[in-house]
């Protein structure tokens, strides 16, 4: 049943690396994906374990119907921002935009959620692909390479891990965010933001507690 779940890539400058906030969201993304993708195979009594997931750079040939983009949003991730000048999604592709960003940023560098997938947008337009809309999270005083590491439903992680959840709805649904927020009935700020067609998250705790919390992992 399996081979029904449609084939999902992910782009990225360095599909190898973690040092960057965008590469640290796209890895916790995937991670969702594959649990989630796990849990519908024992639901239905699969015994294999579903792998729909590839990992690309840019500049790779691209089949997948669906497609999610690193996209950078500062001099941090300046190489994720090249990835975006280099990025041609396949006719039809429906395309989805993961950005992020950090405290440790200086204020002139900040960017706005909109502003971090307008690149990805106009790629999408030039080829003919759709796009789905995009997750942008701010990690704020939590240390992003931290994350992993973190529970996923806990205090520090959980606005991102929601977030993550939503954007992983619609893309498992072939949906855009706002034909995700009609079929699963969003409400308040969630229904405003996905109608927009960019989901928000941040981590709003003050430095001391951040730290005092990681510190006690």
């Amino acid at each position: 049943m399996f081979g029904e779940l449609t084939p999902i890539t992910i782009v990225t400058h360095d599909p190898h690396g973690t040092h960057d906030p965008v590469r640290v969201l796209l890895a916790d993304v995937a991670e969702a994906i594959s649990a989630y993708d796990r849990h519908a195979a024992i639901l239905m009594g699969e015994a294999c374990e579903p792998r729909c997931i590839t990992w690309a750079e840019p500049s790779d040939t691209l089949e997948a119907p669906l497609i999610l983009v690193g996209a950078g949003t500062c001099e941090q991730n300046a190489s994720e921002r090249d990835t975006i000048s280099k990025f041609a999604p396949p006719k039809g592709a429906l395309v989805y935009g993961a950005g992020a960003t950090c405290d440790s940023m200086p204020e002139s560098s900040r960017t706005l959620p909109h502003d971090a997938f307008a690149e990805l947008m106009d790629a999408c337009a030039r080829t003919g692909a759709h796009w789905g809309g995009g997750l942008f999270v701010r990690y704020g005083h939590l240390r992003y390479e931290q994350v992993p590491e973190l529970p996923r439903m806990g205090m520090l992680r959980r606005p991102i891990s929601e977030a993550t959840d939503q954007l992983i709805a619609a893309l498992r649904s072939s949906l855009t965010l706002p034909e995700a927020a009609q079929t699963f009935g969003y409400e308040g700020e969630l229904a405003e933001q996905a109608a927009r067609g960019v989901l928000e998250a941040s981590q709003q705790l003050p430095r001391p507690l951040c730290t005092l919390i990681a510190a006690l992992r």
